[in-house]
């Protein structure tokens, strides 16, 4: 059968590739963005880039405890309070540009990025049927390409110097979250 199996929920697997997509959008328009402003500012290049280190920290450390929390309050909550977490932390940035709160609330981006990242792996290979899996992951690895490609494409759009970025952003946090 050339088409997706007709028993798959198409509304998680939709809801699955956005999650994917809000990780690869947060950190491919938080890197240069935030980098630039920071830039701006006078902010040494060692700062900068231990700045934006502090996300990939967030992702390290959280990524044992990112199971036991799915266990412990659901996937699905999980993911909800994750994309939640998204938006407070875009709004966070965008309204303290200071690197004494970008610290911080970017290893706490890391974290709730993983969140969505690891629910969202898991819940696509648990929902792809063996002979469509190959299939799903390659929609799956597009989401995921499609979200880091849209940051840059946000940023050549909006410019660095304006709310419109972090507007974005907090609005697809909330469409990820389902409000």
């Amino acid at each position: 059968e050339s088409g997706i199996s007709e028993n798959l929920d198409r509304g998680a697997l939709a809801v699955v590739f956005l999650m994917v997509a809000v990780f690869g959008l947060a950190q491919g328009l938080t890197y240069p963005l935030l980098s630039f402003i920071l830039e701006r500012q006078g902010t040494p290049a060692w700062l900068i880039g231990a700045n934006a280190a502090t996300m990939a920290v967030g992702l390290i450390v959280s990524a044992p405890l990112i199971p036991g929390l799915a266990i412990r309050f659901g996937a699905a909550r999980l993911a909800l309070a994750c994309a939640l977490a998204l938006a407070v932390l875009f709004a966070v940035i965008a309204t303290w540009q200071s690197l004494s709160v970008w610290f911080p609330a970017r290893f706490l981006l890391g974290v709730a990025i993983n969140g969505l990242y690891i629910s969202s792996e898991t819940w696509v290979n648990q929902m792809a049927p063996d002979r469509i899996r190959g299939r799903l992951l390659g929609f799956y690895a597009t989401s995921l390409a499609g979200g880091f490609a849209l940051g840059p494409a946000i940023l050549a759009l909006t410019g660095t110097q304006t709310l419109t970025p972090f507007l974005l952003c907090i609005g697809v946090a909330f469409v990820c979250a389902g409000l």
